[in-house]
């Protein structure tokens, strides 16, 4: 049986041009949405499809995912799936695009992950097309929806779009501790957001919002073999599941810290070409900081000690920072 109704996907092939033979297969898995992918045996062309009937934010969802691949795909080709469409047929929510053949042997050489530092670093130095902190739509990580009205100091945007944020998610979410959090929360953006974001400095000058993928963990990365190479190599990383907003660079590295995946080898060529920001012996407290916003998230996503993890560090900076 086809993971998605003949119904949808006749209207998928009409409304953007598929291939008639078309045919879908359950394919990965989501917590949030049905996967799968559409090939078509004619033209050997395959295409990756997430569907949602269930979550009345899937459109406004799938729209922030579609942006957010298109932002990284213009910014640096190949290096996410090219989103096609999105939209909704019959009260299903959909976003489809072309589909990444992952290799799980990629990633294992340093020049492999050289590349994949390379082509992040470039993401990282995509600037804002207004000069301001934010993205076009909202986008959401995991459920939680982001906010992403533009802000034009970075310090304002982490505090009021992502603390802010994360913290009414919890109330929903999580009442039970939900006012211990929203107090300690509190106190950081009081505190310690202005001091340690407020005071940031690239080459200088106040840091410049960029254009970052927002939920850069190791799920979320991969490696694909380019065709022309038929097995001989020319691996290269890519990433999917965007939550894109322009924000400092270094807030990316607070979830690719939090889950692991990424070696020396690519930190060592990554800051190469992305400098660590000044102060630099603040920068591992501001990584304590984004990673802590992720934490919050997962406690309102999951629960569990995600909550403890989360407090404990911010408590650690206000000790720290909050005098």
């Amino acid at each position: 049986m086809s993971p998605v109704s003949d119904t949808l996907l006749q209207a998928l092939i009409s409304n953007h041009s598929l291939p008639a033979d078309t045919t879908s297969l359950s394919h990965g898995g989501s917590s949030f949405t049905s996967t799968c992918k559409l090939t078509s045996s004619s033209t050997n062309q395959t295409y990756f499809l997430k569907t949602s009937t269930q979550d009345s934010n899937a459109p406004e969802m799938l729209l922030g995912e579609y942006k957010s691949l298109d932002a990284i795909s213009n910014a640096v080709p190949d290096f996410c799936p090219t989103p096609i469409a999105h939209g909704t047929i019959n009260g299903t929510s959909y976003l489809l695009t072309s589909f990444l053949h992952l290799d799980s042997r990629g990633g294992r050489s340093d020049e492999e992950q050289r590349g994949l530092a390379r082509s992040l670093a470039k993401l990282h130095t995509s600037p804002s097309p207004n000069g301001q902190f934010g993205f076009d739509v909202p986008t959401y990580c995991g459920a939680t929806k982001q906010d992403n009205t533009w802000h034009d100091k970075w310090a304002d945007f982490f505090s009021e779009a992502r603390l802010g944020g994360v913290v009414d998610a919890i109330k929903k979410e999580r009442r039970g501790r939900a006012a211990e959090v929203e107090a300690v929360v509190g106190k950081v953006r009081e505190k310690v957001v202005r001091r340690l974001l407020g005071e940031m400095r690239e080459n200088g000058e106040s840091v410049k919002p960029v254009l970052v993928h927002g939920d850069l963990w190791g799920g979320n990365c991969g490696w694909v073999r380019d065709d022309s190479e038929k097995g001989q190599g020319g691996v290269r990383g890519v990433v999917f599941d965007p939550s894109a907003s322009y924000s400092a660079s270094e807030f990316e590295i607070g979830i690719m810290r939090m889950f692991g995946g990424f070696n020396g080898v690519f930190w060592e060529e990554y800051h190469k070409l992305v400098p660590k920001a000044e102060p630099v012996d603040e920068f591992e407290d501001r990584v304590k900081l984004y990673e802590a916003y992720h934490y919050l998230n997962h406690y309102a996503l999951f629960g569990g000690s995600y909550g403890d993890g989360a407090v404990d560090v911010l408590k650690g900076l206000i000790k720290k920072y909050g005098g």
